[in-house]
C-alpha cells in the first residue's frame, strides 16, 4: 500500500519574479520601506505581515522573540512564495503608514519592539490590517491618543 504522505523537506519553492518586481518596488518606492521600520538604521530584509511592514533581520528576531507569530509573522521578503493575504497586508500598510499611526500615540513609534507592538493602539492597528487585507469591514474603534481624549470618552 502506498503512502499519502509527502516530504516537503526537499520541496524548493521559488519566488515568482512578478512577485519579486512588486517586492522590489515597494521598497524602491517608499524610503520609509527600504528601511526597518523599527531601528531606522538597517535596510528591510524582512516583512512584518501582521502590520503590513518592512524590518530589518535583526528586528526580525526580536519579534519573533518577544512577540512570537501571533502577533507578529514575519518572513523573508525575497527567496520565498507569498500569498494573496500577505502581498494585500504589505500593500496596504507600508512603514511610513504605521509610524504615522504610532506617531499619535505619545511617542509610541520611539518604544522598543516589545513594548510597542504590546501596546494597545498595535492591537487596534493589526485588527485593522487583517480586516482589510482580508476584504472584511472593520468597524473597531481607535484608542484614545491622550488623557486627556481617554477622559473625554468616559473610559
Amino acid at each position: 500500500m502506498e503512502s499519502s504522505y509527502i516530504d516537503l523537506t526537499d520541496l524548493h519553492l521559488e519566488q515568482p519574479a512578478p512577485l519579486t518586481a512588486l517586492l522590489q518596488e515597494l521598497l524602491a518606492r517608499d524610503t520609509y520601506n527600504k528601511f526597518c521600520i523599527d531601528c531606522n538604521r538597517n535596510e528591510s530584509t524582512h516583512s512584518n505581515i501582521t502590520y503590513g511592514t518592512f524590518v530589518c533581520s535583526d528586528c526580525a528576531n526580536i519579534h519573533l522573540t518577544y512577540l512570537g507569530m501571533d502577533k507578529s509573522y514575519v518572513k523573508p521578503i525575497f527567496g520565498e512564495p507569498w500569498d494573496n493575504y500577505q502581498i494585500k497586508a504589505i500593500q496596504l500598510g507600508g512603514n511610513k503608514r504605521l509610524w504615522e499611526f504610532f506617531k499619535q500615540y505619545e511617542g509610541l513609534e520611539q518604544k522598543n519592539i516589545q513594548a510597542k507592538y504590546s501596546s494597545g493602539p498595535a492591537k487596534f492597528y493589526r485588527k485593522k490590517i487583517a480586516a482589510q487585507a482580508s476584504g472584511r469591514p472593520f468597524d473597531g474603534k481607535e484608542p484614545p491618543k491622550n488623557t486627556e481624549e481617554y477622559i473625554d470618552r468616559g473610559l
